[in-house]
């Protein structure tokens, strides 16, 4: 009986398919298979949106703050790039459906034109049927992402008033500013004149009485030959390509001419366009248009496409400055002069207009003229308003998607029909002279040679300094900051990776253990190690240290770190992206033309030259970064979220520019009266997938094992030691760097003017190698401990800074005590084990295919990101068992356990919703959890050294020891 199921169901759609497979059947299936595959562009301009809201729904890990913008002129970009990218789809669907068939069908036959026929007659009626259906019909996605918008933006604290006005007034905007074009192109277009019919060489024409033809039948023919001219559209009256004819006052389809006065029919100071001289050219332009003797006059579809073509991209031109991350005044106000004087320009057209024959065009000419001013005006108002460069990335991605639909769909109309692959071709001239390196350039100044300037390099941006101080070790700088008679511990902080929700967590629970601590936090910090987004909080908190406002004005600290440190950068990201990265990687020759940014000196703007509007997405990050440590935005952000009055520029404290946060800047010994703790932004370089040190210092070449030595190198010992400008790293560039999120900023390599080598390192995420920065913290303990009569420690200048800890050790009250603070951006997983098997699928499906396809990627990414706790820790516990004479520590772990629970996704993102930042703030200052481990750590730093011993999380807490005498063998030897 079990095989009964199947063999029917097996039966049924074998006569299913038996019944639909007919002739017509498969060929309208095949119409519609070929036609969907030439409207591949117009289908994704169409239905990108949609989909990314799809994805958000599945998992708003990568895309909540994309899809959640902040204000009503935020959404009011978005509502008009997503109204804007539905009309490119309908006009590139209207482009193939009308054009499409002359030009790719052999032998076209206008009775059999291969279209299918329903779609053909809904886009292309030459009655003038379904124009507003059609119109309609293209926003119908966006009436479902309008509508997911306002929900998921009011389930992520946004008012229903702020999403609702800002994409109904986007939409407004959008709807003038295609409804201008549109009537642009009934003002302009001009037809191909008819062509005659050839005359009948063998026909002549005969007399009706002389052909035996009845006075009824000639009295019929001579009525017919008396039937008043109409309009037709495709004949004498242009097609809709948009907009419904009637919204413009056009006479309607079958009407009599001449009919009313229209802006079809009438004359202006523009020229109605026509193309001469194009000679037999034409043979490759078919499609296009109709030469007519020795003038070329593009279809209707085209020079529509063609005005919209030329109008946006005069819209993505005026929204490069306007948009920069940083201010760009004059270039901004440059574009919008250009653009006013185009848009005096379309109002000349428009009030120039003079019907052909009789009547008056006075109400369309007035409410041509109002939509250009609006437009106008609007453009002003949104620039001098709130935070241009807050420009929505949402806007920024869809205004990347029409321009490349535009553009691929362009180039497919002219190649399909030679049935050349778009998107092959493209990738493979994309990608073959990149791999011939033929994107470095030829300079014949010392012989013909290949230039070391890279034309598609990514550059940090360096200072450089005329103090070249020695840069201290751990041990430097532990037996500086170590007091054997201190009744308090020394603190070691570090905070994992983990986007702008990484950050805001880091900041958070550092003011609220600055706050639990009275400022004695600070006073006892020893080292900072941070990966990713925990390098953006560190940033912040490093800017309250260096001010000095953690003792001098602690409230403003404490608020100003988390605003900062909370505060969106994708918007830079998006700008970066569209306005230099993708034009140099897509546009052919395009990166011989523009050079790279130096990186030397170029986070100052102030400098001969120095403008933001040439950059690549990764200096539009680390630019963001410093911007957002004093900036209105983000303090009007802080004050919307908490309610509190935090206007920052009432203090008097100002930040400084990028030049005054530096490494070299921050001296953990000797720091002028000052507490500069260590501190080091982890990152990785890609060339040999090593742990590099952006740090206020460096690890000694101490052979501590009788193998290789493998510490980490650091920036300040690598690139800051060449005299007479020795290189400086910004803060913002370290913390740019550490954070390199894959793809969202792009691998960089150090400028020229500190690096020669072509073949220089290239750094990526910190997480990719640590997402802890425990191993950095294990580290720098090692080498502060190490032995005094370890190999090379004479040498490096070591010894004395070695044997005083261990004089301070054997003849103080106490061994070196550690509360180590683990911030962790999400839940602390580092107990799972064999015996508690983790899924972190959330599915409890069988694997397929797909799942093998994936699991390579999600082992790179949970070994790198989940699996390096675990190991970590097991580090730590070797490194405290190893040291149990010199060391105690005591670890103290916040992670945020509720962002899950509580906004639906752990955001890895540079963007936060208003409730992912309510989240935040919330869990770091009432949680339970996290209020119960201020008061442990609290407890710990208040602890005297008698009940730190035996006690902490070392085994050997207890062990009586005494400095060790190695043998000469073992000299260096730490196990």
């Amino acid at each position: 009986m079990s095989i009964l199921f199947p063999a029917g169901l097996l039966v049924l759609v074998i006569g299913l398919a038996y019944w639909l497979i007919t002739p017509a059947f498969v060929r309208a299936v095949a119409y519609w298979v070929r036609y969907l595959y030439f409207l591949r562009f117009g289908l994704i301009a169409w239905l990108f949106a949609p989909l990314l809201c799809f994805m958000n729904k599945r998992d708003q890990t990568l895309t909540s703050g994309i899809l959640v913008p902040e204000n009503p002129h935020q959404y009011l970009c978005v509502g008009f790039f997503l109204v804007s990218a539905a009309f490119a789809a309908l006009i590139l669907a209207r482009v193939v459906l009308i054009n499409g068939p002359a030009r790719w069908d052999q032998g076209y036959n206008a009775d059999n034109d291969a279209r299918p026929p329903r779609l053909a007659h809904f886009l292309v009626n030459d009655k003038g049927e379904y124009e507003l259906a059609a119109f309609c019909a293209a926003q119908i996605p966006n009436i479902g992402v309008f509508l997911y918008m306002i929900i998921n933006g009011h389930l992520q604290g946004v008012s229903w008033w702020t999403t609702i006005y800002g994409l109904a007034s986007g939409a407004f905007l959008a709807g003038f500013f295609w409804w201008l074009a549109n009537a642009f192109y009934y003002l302009t277009f001009k037809p191909a004149p008819p062509l005659p019919d050839p005359p009948d060489p063998v026909a002549a024409p005969v007399p009706a009485a002389a052909a035996g033809v009845g006075p009824a039948v000639a009295h019929a023919e001579a009525e017919v030959a008396a039937e008043p001219e109409r309009f037709q559209l495709g004949v004498n009256a242009a097609r809709t390509i948009l907009f419904p004819r009637s919204w413009f006052r056009l006479n309607a389809v079958g009407a009599v001419l001449p009919g009313r006065p229209s802006i079809e029919g009438a004359t202006t100071v523009f020229p109605r366009v026509k193309i001469s001289g194009l000679g037999n050219w034409t043979d490759a332009l078919l499609g296009y248009g109709t030469r007519v003797g020795n003038d070329f006059y593009l279809f209707e579809a085209h020079y529509f496409a063609t005005i919209v073509l030329a109008a946006f991209l005069i819209l993505y031109g005026t929204i490069w400055p306007l948009s920069a991350p940083v201010p760009a005044p004059v270039m901004s106000w440059i574009a919008i002069g250009l653009l006013l004087v185009l848009g005096a320009g379309a109002l000349v057209v428009f009030l120039t207009a003079t019907p052909e024959n009789h009547g008056s065009l006075k109400l369309i000419k007035l409410c041509l003229s109002l939509g250009v001013i609006l437009f106008l005006g609007a453009v002003i108002w949104l620039y001098n308003g709130r935070y241009p460069e807050r420009f929505p990335i949402l806007a920024s991605i869809l205004i990347l998607i029409i321009a490349l639909c535009w553009f691929l769909g362009g180039i497919a109309f002219f190649l399909d029909r030679y049935r050349v692959p778009v998107l092959t071709s493209i990738i493979v001239a994309m990608i073959v002279p990149r791999m011939m390196h033929l994107d470095r350039i030829l300079d014949f100044a010392n012989g013909v040679h290949l230039s070391d300037n890279g034309r598609e390099e990514h550059y940090l941006s360096t200072l450089t300094s005329a103090s070249g101080d020695k840069v201290p070790t751990p041990a430097a700088i532990l037996a500086s900051r170590f007091d054997p008679n201190d009744q308090r511990p020394l603190i070691i902080v570090t905070s994992t990776g983990g986007g702008l929700h990484a950050s805001a967590w880091t900041a958070a629970i550092l003011a609220h253990l600055e706050q639990e601590f009275g400022g004695e936090f600070h006073r006892h910090l020893l080292l900072a190690s941070t990966v990713s987004g925990g390098s953006v909080g560190l940033l912040a908190y490093l800017r309250e240290l260096h001010e000095g406002t953690l003792d001098s004005n602690t409230t403003l600290a404490w608020a100003r770190m988390q605003s900062a440190a909370r505060c969106s950068s994708l918007e830079s990201v998006g700008w970066g992206l569209i306005y230099y990265d993708l034009p140099k990687a897509f546009v052919p020759v395009f990166p011989y033309f523009i050079s790279p940014s130096s990186g030397d000196n170029d986070l100052d703007m102030t400098l001969p030259g120095g403008t933001p509007l040439v950059k690549d997405r990764t200096w539009s990050l680390r630019k963001a970064f410093g911007r957002n440590l004093h900036n209105r935005y983000c303090d009007d952000l802080w004050a919307s979220d908490t309610g509190t009055d935090s206007d920052w520029n009432k203090t008097g404290v100002n930040s400084p520019g990028e030049s005054g946060l530096t490494l070299r800047q921050f001296s953990p010994v000797n720091a002028g009266g000052t507490v500069s703790p260590a501190f080091a932004m982890n990152t990785t370089s890609v060339e040999d997938g090593q742990r590099f040190l952006l740090a206020n210092y460096f690890v000694p070449d101490l052979k501590l094992d009788a193998g290789q030595n493998y510490r980490a190198k650091s920036f300040l010992e690598t690139f800051g030691g060449a005299a007479p400008n020795f290189a400086d790293l910004p803060l913002t560039t370290a913390a740019q760097m550490s954070a390199t999120f894959p793809y969202v900023s792009s691998a960089a390599r150090m400028p020229l003017d500190v690096d020669r080598f072509v073949g220089s390192m290239h750094f990526v995420d910190g997480g990719y190698y640590d997402n802890d920065g425990t191993a950095s913290a294990i580290e720098f303990l090692r080498y502060a401990l190490a032995p005094s009569n370890s190999k090379d420690a004479a040498t490096t200048g070591e010894k004395a800074n070695l044997a005083a800890i261990e004089s301070s050790i054997a003849h103080g009250q106490h061994r070196v005590r550690i509360l180590l603070v683990e911030i962790r951006n999400s839940g602390d997983d580092a107990g799972t084990g064999p015996e508690m098997p983790g899924d972190h699928s959330g599915e409890n499906n069988p694997w397929n295919a797909l799942s093998q396809l994936s699991a390579p990627l999600l082992a790179f990414w949970e070994a790198g990101h989940e699996g390096v706790t675990a190991r970590n820790r097991s580090a730590l516990a070797l490194l405290e068992h190893s040291l149990s004479c010199e060391l105690e520590v005591h670890r103290v772990v916040f992670a945020d356990n509720r962002t899950k629970s509580v906004t639906g996704t752990d955001p890895l993102n540079w963007s936060l919703t208003p409730a992912q930042r309510q989240e935040v703030s919330e869990t770091a200052q009432v949680d339970p959890t996290i209020n119960a481990h201020y008061r442990d750590a609290k407890r710990w730093f208040g602890r005297t050294p008698a009940e730190w011993r035996g006690h902490g999380d070392s085994e050997d807490g207890d062990a009586v020891c005494s400095l060790p005498q190695k043998p000469a063998a073992a000299a260096g030897r730490r196990y």
